[in-house]
C-alpha cells in the first residue's frame, strides 16, 4: 500500500528548508570577524546617522566582490520600515596600507552583503 503525501505537507517542508538555508547563510557581524564581500560596496568615512534622511560620510573607496575584510565595529541605522546594519571594516588597500571605513552590511533578518570567513 503506497501512501502519498499531501501537497501542503510537501510545500511546508520546502518552505522550512528555504527558511533554514536563508538563516544559515546570514551571520551577525562582530568585532574581529573576517568577512568576504558578495558585492561591490562604497566605503564611507561614516555611516548614516539615525536615519537615511541625511547620508553622512564621504566615499573613500570601493569594496570589491570576493575581498576579505575585518570587521571593527557595527552600527544599526533605522530606516522607515526596517533596521539596517552598517559595519566599520579594515582592509588592505591597493598600496599595501590598511584602510578603514564604513559599509552597508545588510538589513536585519535578511541576507547580507558579506559571508563569514572561516
Amino acid at each position: 500500500m503506497r501512501q502519498s503525501n499531501p501537497l501542503w505537507w510537501r510545500l511546508g517542508i520546502l518552505g522550512l528548508s528555504l527558511l533554514w538555508m536563508g538563516m544559515a547563510s546570514a551571520f551577525t557581524p562582530g568585532p574581529g570577524d573576517q568577512a568576504i564581500a558578495k558585492a561591490s560596496l562604497p566605503l564611507r568615512t561614516t555611516p548614516p546617522q539615525d536615519s537615511y534622511v541625511v547620508i553622512k560620510g564621504q566615499q573613500v573607496g570601493m569594496i570589491q566582490p570576493g575581498e576579505t575584510v575585518t570587521i571593527e565595529a557595527t552600527q544599526e541605522v533605522k530606516g522607515l520600515f526596517r533596521k539596517d546594519t552598517w559595519v566599520k571594516i579594515k582592509r588592505q588597500g591597493s598600496t599595501g596600507n590598511a584602510q578603514s571605513g564604513w559599509v552597508f552590511f545588510g538589513t536585519n533578518g535578511e541576507s547580507s552583503n558579506f559571508e563569514k570567513r572561516n
